[in-house]
């Protein structure tokens, strides 16, 4: 007899005394069965049954979950790098250093607050689903610490089995199938299986508690993955639970859990060792418009994936390195399954782990897909979270084509038990004739449970003597842990130390930051100003070349101008001349004329002095009459002249003072003209004061002629007096001579004065 594998089957249900059924089914790859068998289909792990119906492509769904910060992290004021938008659906990481973010939009983000009930009531429809005939699939991911087991389990149930208000997804789901079958009163039929893939290893999670090492060896012996014909991926030797109220799920549920892998890490203080998938196969009749009966078939996956991690961080050694390991290996197989999907890569590798051949259907296949992606908002997470985050958006690109599983008639069904019973009865026969005697079914049962309980009490006294064995190596190891213990709370004050210092340089980082920003700003000012001068100086520019344009047309007509009051100037100044020459000649006339009358009568006195001096002795009495007529004669004529030579005199002082001040005047008028003109041109404002002192040179110059004409007229006077002096000697010349010195004194008072 070829060797078999084990399989569950129902059989009845109204035999619920127990809930597990194991039938021991041949399976023979060279003779395989020529019927469908339903229950085999049914236990198909993740991989829905073929069907008939195809709906269009949908992507899958990815919904996005941020936990809030835990105690050390509150404790150490951990900065946060994630804000989510509910209500957009779209969630920014922030670069502390560059101020820059990334931003991700999904189909649902829930942030640190969110409640349990708020993410099932997204997720809700998605598990209507199954009881319509499809199978579906609800996967958390994300890195070890964010929340991946609470979100799919929650908050452990009591022993009423009533749901608490931090519940998971399983719970929750479970409650919801049982309450739309009860609303719509429909016949069903319900079983449940729970795995967890363990280093490459598939575990049944619903084996019995008894002598549980062997028998998780047992079942890790027992379920082999294989593939049928179509490619479609199913299990051989997964039981099955049958299943008729939602308590009973719990219970199964909660069993399987306790035997789940966890440890503790430095990430995570209960820390899933192991991917779980808790599945759910439901059958629901349902009539055609024929009247024949059909079963739906509908499955819903619920997966716990394990959390990928950093060996350096989370501490993990040893065992715990193997696990992390393999735990990163299938997660990284997923991601390469996620990115060819995304990218339409021609080939998809879903061989490379047992974790991407079971998830086949999910991603890419018939199954309705929901992805939980679970991050964290702490600093110290920022890279594990952009990994996370750049998987979602590209799970989100990935399209499936969801179809109704096959609906099985009631006809169909029978036809295949018949089948079964068929050659369930050729191998008793076969067994019997190997055998040559004829046993009771009885007696034939109890020799096989004897037989099977003989190898289970030979490993039982060999597992008495490993456990020996076993305690001395936990003794040993419980030393080495102690040590490690002391090694590990070093790391950690180590750890806190130098997270208060990157916390300390951060916050120096950002005042770096802060400054540049400020420094920048001034920078931007002072570009502006830079900008706003240069505008400035070239409208300045624009305006002096028209202001220098305007101020050269005014200093070229100024000039021009000039020119013309300077030709204006020459000819006042040739006219000034000609006057002043004929001034000079008319008053030099003048002098010879005076001259002229002076010497006339100095001759003129000579002769009668001349003649008096003759006649002197004879004639005394006549002389002196004769000389007192004369001299009276010649003081009027004297007077007389001297009168007309101090009036020419006066006239010509009259003049030159009228001409004094019309040069004056016209100086002052030059004056304020040039110093306008200075003003406009240096040049001929310097021209201008030359000629003004060359002016003021001329007029001194007058002023010298002028006193030295003063003097010679003076000199003259003193001369004629001197002259007059000479003829004292008699009363009437005495009388005359005082008369003619005051006259001079007189004069001499005047010409002072002016």
């Amino acid at each position: 007899m070829r060797k078999g594998v084990w399989i569950t089957r129902s059989m009845d249900y109204d035999q619920s005394q127990s809930h597990m059924r194991s039938t021991l089914i041949p399976f023979s790859p060279a003779q395989p069965s020529k019927w469908k068998d339903p229950i085999a289909t049914e236990s198909r792990s993740l991989d829905a049954i073929s069907g008939n119906k195809v709906v269009n492509e949908v992507n899958v769904q990815v919904i996005l979950r941020c936990r809030p910060l835990n105690e050390d992290e509150m404790h150490a004021e951990t900065p946060t790098v994630i804000l989510c938008d509910e209500i957009k659906g779209e969630v920014s990481a922030v670069h502390q250093t560059t101020n820059k973010q990334r931003t991700y939009s999904f189909d649902g983000v829930f942030g640190p607050t969110a409640q349990q009930k708020e993410l099932f009531q997204t997720i809700s429809p998605i598990i209507e689903e199954v009881l319509e005939g499809y199978s579906c699939t609800i996967f958390a991911y994300g890195q070890t610490g964010t929340g991946k087991t609470y979100t799919m389990e929650g908050q452990k149930m009591g022993k009423s089995w009533e749901l608490p208000s931090d519940a998971g997804i399983i719970p929750r789901a479970v409650q919801q199938i049982f309450h739309v079958l009860k609303s719509k009163d429909a016949e069903y039929s319900m079983k449940v299986t729970y795995l967890e893939i363990y280093n490459e290893e598939i575990v049944d999670l619903l084996c019995p508690n008894e002598n549980l090492d062997f028998a998780v060896n047992e079942a890790k012996r027992s379920i082999i993955l294989m593939e049928d014909s179509g490619g479609a991926t199913f299990l051989r030797g997964l039981k099955q639970a049958l299943i008729h109220s939602a308590d009973e799920i719990y219970e199964l549920f909660e069993k399987g859990s306790v035997k789940r892998r966890t440890a503790e890490t430095l990430l995570n203080k209960q820390s899933s060792r192991s991917h779980s998938i808790f599945s759910v196969t439901v059958h629901v009749k349902d009539c055609t418009p024929e009247g024949e009966d059909l079963t739906k078939c509908g499955k819903l996956n619920l997966v716990d994936l394990a959390g990928s991690e950093n060996i350096i961080r989370s501490g993990a050694r040893e065992l715990r390195a193997r696990e992390a390991g393999e735990i990163n290996k299938s997660l990284l197989t997923l991601g390469r399954v996620i990115n060819a999907l995304a990218e339409h890569s021609g080939h998809i590798p879903y061989r490379d782990s047992k974790l991407t051949r079971l998830l086949k259907d999910s991603l890419g296949g018939t199954a309705k897909t929901c992805i939980i992606a679970t991050i964290s908002p702490s600093i110290h997470c920022l890279d594990e979270t952009l990994s996370t985050l750049d998987y979602a958006s590209r799970a989100k690109t990935i399209k499936n084509r969801p179809k109704v599983n096959h609906r099985a008639i009631k006809s169909e069904l029978i036809k295949d038990l018949y089948a079964e019973i068929g050659c369930l009865r050729k191998e008793v026969n076969a067994l019997r004739e190997k055998n040559s005697a004829y046993r009771s079914q009885d007696h034939y049962q109890n020799q096989e449970n004897q037989m099977k309980e003989v190898p289970y009490h030979n490993k039982a006294i060999d597992q008495g003597d490993h456990s020996s064995v076993l305690l001395k190596d936990k003794y040993k190891e419980n030393a080495k842990n102690k040590e490690k213990d002391a090694l590990i709370r070093d790391l950690r004050s180590s750890e806190k130390a130098l997270t208060e210092q990157i916390l300390k340089l951060q916050k120096e980082l950002e005042n770096a930051a802060s400054d540049v920003s400020s420094l920048s700003a001034k920078a931007e000012i002072h570009d502006r100003l830079l900008d706003e001068n240069k505008t400035r100086f070239q409208n300045f520019h624009v305006q002096l070349s028209l202001k220098l344009e305007y101020l050269h047309k005014a200093v070229a007509a100024s000039a021009e101008q000039q020119q013309q009051q300077m030709k204006l100037l020459d000819v006042k100044m040739q006219s000034l001349m000609s006057r002043r020459n004929e001034v000079s000649e008319e008053l030099a006339l003048q002098l010879r004329k005076i001259q002229d009358l002076y010497c006339y009568h100095i001759k003129y006195i000579g002769e009668i002095a001349g003649e008096i001096d003759r006649n002197f002795q004879s004639t005394c009495h006549k002389m002196t009459s004769e000389v007192s007529r004369g001299f009276s004669s010649f003081g009027d004529i004297f007077k007389e002249k001297l009168w007309e030579g101090i009036s020419a005199i006066h006239e010509l002082k009259d003049i030159i003072y009228s001409q004094e001040d019309k040069l004056t005047t016209f100086v002052q008028e030059q004056g304020e003209v040039h110093l306008r003109a200075l003003e406009l041109s240096k040049t001929s404002t310097k021209a201008t004061l030359t000629f003004f002192e060359n002016l003021r040179m001329h007029l001194s110059n007058m002023s010298k002629i002028e006193e030295y004409l003063q003097s010679a007229i003076a000199e003259k006077l003193r001369e004629l007096e001197m002259k007059f002096e000479l003829r004292k000697g008699c009363s009437s010349l005495k009388e005359w001579e005082s008369f003619w010195k005051a006259q001079i004194i007189e004069r001499k008072i005047w010409f002072k004065k002016r």
